[in-house]
């Protein structure tokens, strides 16, 4: 829960997440929202709705915040089908659904996320935000050798083959990432990052920061503003642009199964005892690929699907050489960083 420490602020998010469409807030719960319209600092991160929105705002700032811009192009290679060879093209394949982009708008000093999975077990997964704070060997007519990154979180990269201090921070040094090009043949290289001082609010679900501004006045479907809503740890970090105050009941409201859903929903499965059969020809093994084990310990030991495995295979994306494996009856625990 984001809003340990803000328990009123929690019970707020908690009466959005399951308020109807045709229902009213309170007035009291109006009054609070109003109380976080105001100024919008532009250093915290912004939450839209629209992917134009988003492009907007990233490109006035990085105008108004950073010093030699650089636009850096992506290259595309025709792959020879017999030898594999690669062959620069002259223009670039347009095709949208490719996850790395044609060109990037860059500086140092730009907030940027990291797009695509490069290294999970260390941490650069897709979402990661950070800092540019250098761009190294630029020129317009090839990619840079090397985009260094001061990440937010500090144990992302910590095990990156490129790594150095710059200005005291650590930074992680990214190469072009490579990514095929459906029904072409191709194969395009380019940095796995984009402008994030302003993200979606698609792009911003799972995470958590102390500060950030809401724009709610595009929102255009159901559980889009509590997302957006819900990012920030207390009520102090919440910044929402103007909007006027009766479409505020508009703009907040749910799935209609949602409230079925959340009246259906148990903490934790009850106690049981372990059911499994025994098996003598045969055995059950229970893989997951968790965040946050330690916090979802205590779902796991209640699960009857976990409780019935013989064998269960945990892996973690933040386990680190110290992380100590938790306590559960009838299993024997093995940390294994190396695997």
């Amino acid at each position: 829960m984001r809003q340990r420490e803000d328990g009123m602020f929690a019970e707020l998010l908690n009466r959005l997440r399951v308020k109807q469409k045709n229902e009213s807030l309170s007035s009291s719960d109006k009054e609070t929202l109003q109380h976080c319209f105001g100024d919008s600092p532009d250093e915290a991160l912004h939450i839209y709705s629209t992917n134009a929105e988003v492009d907007t705002f990233n490109k006035e700032m990085i105008m108004k915040q950073c010093t030699e811009s650089k636009l850096i192009e992506a290259q595309d290679f025709q792959k020879d089908k017999t030898s594999g060879k690669l062959t620069l093209k002259k223009v670039h394949c347009l095709k949208s659904d490719v996850c790395l982009p044609i060109s990037i708008l860059l500086a140092e000093g730009a907030r940027v996320m990291l797009i695509k999975n490069e290294d999970t077990a260390d941490g650069l997964v897709n979402g990661v935000m950070g800092t540019v704070i250098s761009i190294k060997d630029f020129s317009p007519n090839s990619l840079p050798s090397t985009i260094y990154v001061h990440f937010d979180n500090e144990r992302v990269g910590r095990n990156a083959k490129v790594q150095k201090l710059i200005s005291g921070k650590h930074c992680v040094g990214l190469k072009p990432s490579s990514e095929d090009i459906p029904l072409s043949n191709c194969v395009r290289k380019q940095f796995p990052l984009k402008l994030a001082w302003a993200c979606t609010i698609h792009k911003v679900q799972g995470l958590t920061v102390e500060e950030c501004v809401v724009d709610l006045n595009k929102c255009f479907t159901y559980g889009q503003a509590y997302v957006a809503l819900s990012r920030v740890t207390s009520k102090s970090g919440l910044h929402i642009e103007s909007i006027e105050a009766e479409k505020i009941d508009k703009k907040i409201f749910c799935d209609p199964d949602i409230v079925k859903g959340v009246s259906e929903m148990t903490r934790f499965l009850p106690e049981i005892e372990n059911t499994a059969e025994e098996h003598t020809q045969s055995f059950q093994i229970m893989y997951h690929n968790i965040q946050g084990l330690q916090t979802h310990a205590e779902d796991i030991k209640q699960n009857p699907d976990f409780r019935s495995a013989d064998y269960i295979c945990l892996t973690e994306t933040w386990a680190n050489q110290e992380f100590t494996c938790f306590e559960m009856v009838g299993y024997d625990g093995f940390h294994c960083p190396d695997l």
